[in-house]
């Protein structure tokens, strides 16, 4: 057999295989932390990367994660999709929220996060009941003791335990200064480098996307799709 046939038949067997890889594995369990801040799931030679940035105490990102959550992982247990989300604090509620989300590291963060939007009008329901009193009182704290105080208040220990995370570990998260300086880092950095207005926002293959819902980012997914599955054609016909 002529070797520059032998090669070619060899690299079409990489593309065959390549996708068929992807297919056995569920790419879902796959997590980890980004250089961004922030934490992907799915396999990290993905054709579609998918960044959504998020407000904990956003009622439109918790809508999204509602329609959204069980398609994207579909998506991403098949290996074509990455799902990666990067945390955009807006006020202490908010921030408390993320620290507990982001505090069981890549293992529990999407769990939790999933969580607490799908719980998000009761924990936010307990916090505009505070009297206050209870809510003047956080002008005194420091930062650190703020997000204890909320957290107890909001009742987020049941939403933590419920993934695997104890009291006290979150405790010990939300008194870590170092991770409210890092979601401020996030913050500042995704003001610098992309033109986003309100959340959720969205990259796809690192380019803001139109939109806010699920019924808005769904065609464009799909569309990135079928133009990758249409390359990936191509350079297999070409062999």
């Amino acid at each position: 057999m002529p070797r520059f046939l032998s090669f070619a038949i060899l690299g079409l067997l990489v593309l065959m295989a390549g996708p068929a890889y992807a297919r056995d594995r569920d790419w879902s369990q796959v997590v980890a932390a980004t250089p961004e801040g922030g934490f992907v799931m799915g396999n990290p030679d993905a054709d579609v990367q998918l960044v959504e940035f998020v407000s904990m105490s956003c009622p439109h990102c918790a809508t999204f994660d509602a329609e959204a959550h069980d398609r994207l992982i579909d998506d991403v247990k098949s290996g074509q999709l990455s799902y990666e989300i990067r945390n955009m604090v807006r006020d202490p509620f908010d921030s408390t929220a993320a620290l507990v989300a982001r505090c069981g590291g890549p293992e529990r963060f999407f769990p939790l996060t999933h969580r607490l939007l799908a719980n998000q009008e009761e924990w936010i329901g307990k916090l505009s009941a505070l009297p206050q009193a209870d809510l003047d009182s956080l002008q005194a704290m420091p930062p650190e003791e703020q997000y204890r105080s909320i957290a107890g208040w909001a009742g987020m220990a049941q939403y933590a335990s419920a993934e695997g995370l104890t009291e006290e570990a979150m405790n010990a998260c939300l008194m870590d200064p170092s991770g409210i300086d890092q979601l401020n880092q996030i913050y500042d950095s995704t003001l610098q480098n992309y033109s986003i207005s309100g959340v959720p926002a969205f990259l796809i293959n690192g380019a803001v996307v139109s939109g806010s819902s699920w019924a808005e980012l769904e065609p464009q997914l799909q569309a990135e799709e079928k133009q990758d599955l249409t390359l990936r054609n191509s350079r297999s016909a070409s062999f």
